[in-house]
């Protein structure tokens, strides 16, 4: 199901949108007339008071699920965000530590800042949009970075303070990155997909039976209903993935840290 619903996150807005729209459209007016030509137009008549009762009771508690649900994923979607804004605020910080450990241990560092941050964005941010897993070119960037502080040797109280604040971003970065990963990947449940599904189709059946003298009012009605759904359902299915699609983080602090002018 993630699988899927991952596919689907990666179309352009545009054609997720439309494309969701015209499959409730679709599904709508097939509804429709189905129930128009199996139910006798009195049936239709002693049933739309229920139905009305039913779909107002079914269409609030369809409404607060799916309200909830896109609260979630946009909850998700920021979270994301952040772990990629911690990432860049630990690099930073790292780079204006270094300066106090003199140029010749600054300079190694901010090399491996740099070749680690454009692996971020060159490879660790399309391995999470295409499979939700860390890149192996990037978490050896990373070891590199580790590995060109660990052999630093600060002198003195000053250096030395500067030094384990560096250490401690490092880790930073470490829970940052892999929290990004772990929210990468969809955190909504097949199961939620399937009621958020089949509740949509029995607000839009219960509409559909309505008892309706006009037509063309009716067929607008449904159909609008069926629209305001599939873009809610769309909304979901984008925020369920914020690496992937338009709707997703943005990678502008990691490009903002790579064009910040390294101090001398």
């Amino acid at each position: 199901m993630s699988g899927f619903t991952e596919w689907l996150a990666e179309l352009p807005s545009a054609v997720l949108f439309l494309g969701f729209a015209a499959v409730g459209i679709t599904l709508t007016l097939a509804a429709d007339l189905m129930f128009r030509r199996r139910l006798k137009d009195n049936t239709r008549t002693e049933a739309g008071r229920t139905a009305a009762i039913m779909l107002g009771v079914l269409a609030n508690i369809y409404a607060v699920l799916i309200a909830f649900v896109i609260v979630q994923g946009w909850g998700n979607l920021q979270q994301a965000q952040t772990y990629v804004d911690a990432q860049a605020t630990a690099m930073t910080e790292i780079r204006e530590n270094s300066q106090v450990l003199g140029a010749h241990d600054a300079r190694p560092i901010n090399e491996a800042l740099d070749a680690y941050a454009r692996s971020v964005l060159r490879d660790d941010f399309p391995a999470m949009e295409q499979h939700g897993h860390r890149s192996p070119v990037t978490t050896a960037k990373l070891g590199d970075l580790f590995a060109t502080v660990r052999v630093v040797t600060p002198v003195g109280a000053a250096q030395t303070s500067f030094y384990n604040q560096m250490v401690d971003r490092l880790d930073n970065i470490v829970v940052a990155r892999q929290a990004a990963v772990t929210a990468s990947d969809g955190s909504l449940p097949a199961p939620l997909y399937l009621l958020l599904a089949l509740g949509g189709i029995v607000v839009v059946a219960l509409a559909c039976v309505l008892d309706s003298k006009h037509r063309r009012s009716h067929v607008i009605i449904v159909c609008s209903i069926a629209v305001v759904i599939a873009f809610m359902f769309a909304i979901v299915v984008s925020f369920d993935h914020p690496f992937t699609g338009s709707i997703a983080v943005t990678e502008r602090p990691i490009r903002q840290f790579l064009l910040a002018p390294t101090t001398p």
